[in-house]
């Protein structure tokens, strides 16, 4: 008898170029998803000393009531992603819920802003780390 390996739905790597991790995410995204999810973003943000976080999730759909949106703030917190992070987030133009999830996390003082545009997002996201790479070689000098 074969066993049958459960399909991952997402995939998360290190971008050495661009000094980021990269995730994408496909289909419908519950608490205990979206739990691995984080799980494996922060493994590798460990392992790669990162906190730049480009997310895909054109093709993930989140699968909770609006009122548990507010929850994930805590979840991020609590998996390892803090304000500290910056984080790019490129989601499908019909996608309130994740526009609804930007806003609540930013609220919450998380440097995260929602794109629907990807050279936006890898935009932003550059520019950041431009300005993150200017401010340490400031400070450096003035050692």
């Amino acid at each position: 008898m074969a066993c049958h390996k459960e399909e991952i739905p997402y995939d998360v790597y290190y971008d050495e170029k661009h000094d980021c991790i990269i995730g994408s995410f496909v289909g419908l995204m519950d608490f205990s998803a979206l739990k691995k999810y984080l799980t494996e973003i922060v493994r590798i943000a460990l392992k790669h000393k990162c906190k730049q976080f480009y997310n895909d999730l054109r093709n993930a759909e989140l699968y909770f009531a609006i009122i548990n949106i507010y929850k994930i703030p805590a979840m991020l917190l609590a998996a390892g992603i803090d304000q500290s992070w910056k984080i790019a987030g490129l989601v499908s133009k019909n996608s309130m819920k994740f526009q609804f999830l930007g806003m609540v996390a930013s609220q919450k003082g998380f440097q995260v802003k929602i794109f629907t545009d990807p050279d936006e997002a890898t935009n932003w996201l550059g520019q950041l780390l431009m300005k993150d790479s200017m401010i340490k070689r400031t400070e450096e000098s003035e050692d």
